[in-house]
């Protein structure tokens, strides 16, 4: 059956493009997978490595949007389409709206594929601990590494009961296909209680590794780091996905030319002067003086707060977003902007 395609006067955001809701499959009753239908000119913009993620723009009230950022579940060899999974939080925004509200036909504003939680290795033996919706990012990189890769694979997946597993039946054929290379460890807290670190001892068939992937709570990440360094993990091996927003500013180091500066920022249509107290990135001095401008992870990897420099320099501390034409385009990450002019005008559109 044809899509009725529903489109929405939503604000576009930085470096994103509008996609079509192909599919939308209830997981569990607090969690959804959401596929998009990619138009022909729309496929390299959205290619992808497993492991990463997508940033979604989720319409509010007012017209703007509220941006999130959801792992792809699917991987890029698997034919299947782009698809990311949403499970509910608690008074969250964005999380509610999706799962009560996208439909096929449905069109989402939606960021390019970024992260850096994707496999260094395909011939490395790893272990992945994932919590809840943290198994997402899990569905990219396993049947990716099983596909391509050597290695063997130890999945640990902790949740609160059974019907809070979200793609267990997929996971349990995934084991059970590639007996040989994937062993997979269910925790149930209505079975076991919260996981520990002595739990884990007592429950994984442990092997050694030569990386890990930890994604969940982050309660449930350190119990499982904490588990990993006893048996004799580098901490430099073991990789983190989360992404909770930091609230408080962050102090840099301060470099010559990099004093402080008025900032002149443009946001939907609205034009603000704010003094930008040196030593602090561009993104904490508009919160702090509250100019509303989207970001998520402010850690300069999804985009979110991707702005346009028109008059100005700004120098950045890090970037794993933003490609070598859109700097030179002016583009520049909100979050990690330090001042390098007097004076500076940045507009986000």
């Amino acid at each position: 059956m044809a899509l009725q395609l529903l489109r929405r006067v939503v604000p576009s955001a930085p470096r994103s493009q509008r996609l079509f809701v192909s599919e939308v499959v209830h997981e569990t009753a607090d969690a959804v997978a959401i596929s998009f239908h990619l138009q022909r000119h729309q496929a390299k913009h959205f290619a992808y490595r497993s492991g990463q993620f997508l940033t979604v723009h989720v319409p509010c009230d007012d017209g703007s949007t509220t941006a999130r950022c959801y792992s792809l579940c699917t991987a890029p060899d698997s034919g299947e389409p782009l698809t990311i999974a949403v499970k509910r939080v608690p008074d969250g925004f964005a999380s509610n709206w999706l799962c009560d509200n996208a439909e096929p036909g449905m069109d989402l504003e939606v960021g390019r594929p970024a992260g850096r939680f994707v496999p260094t290795s395909t011939t490395v033996d790893v272990a992945v601990f994932a919590a809840g919706s943290g198994i997402t990012p899990v569905l990219s990189i396993v049947p990716w590494l099983l596909r391509n890769g050597t290695g063997h694979i130890q999945l640990v997946y902790a949740n609160r009961d059974k019907d809070s597993v979200m793609f267990g039946e997929r996971l349990r054929e995934l084991a059970g296909s590639h007996a040989d290379r994937l062993v997979l460890t269910e925790w149930l807290e209505s079975e076991r209680g919260l996981p520990t670190a002595e739990g884990l001892r007592e429950l994984v068939a442990w092997q050694p590794v030569d990386e890990a992937f930890l994604c969940g709570p982050s309660a449930f990440m350190d119990i499982a780091n904490d588990f990993l360094v006893g048996v004799g993990i580098e901490a430099d091996k073991i990789r983190r996905e989360n992404f909770t927003s930091t609230s408080a500013a962050r102090q840099v180091p301060v470099d010559v030319g990099s004093q402080g500066a008025t900032a002149v920022v443009t946001h939907r249509g609205r034009t603000t002067s704010i003094d930008w107290k040196p030593g602090t990135v561009l993104l904490d001095n508009l919160i702090e003086q509250k100019v509303n401008i989207p970001y998520v992870c402010r850690e300069g990897v999804c985009g979110g707060c991707a702005g346009r420099l028109t008059s100005g320099e700004v120098r950045m501390l890090g970037n794993e977003f933003l490609e070598d034409h859109e700097i030179e385009a002016g583009w520049r990450l909100a979050c990690q902007s330090l001042p390098v002019s007097d004076h500076v005008e940045i507009l986000f559109e």
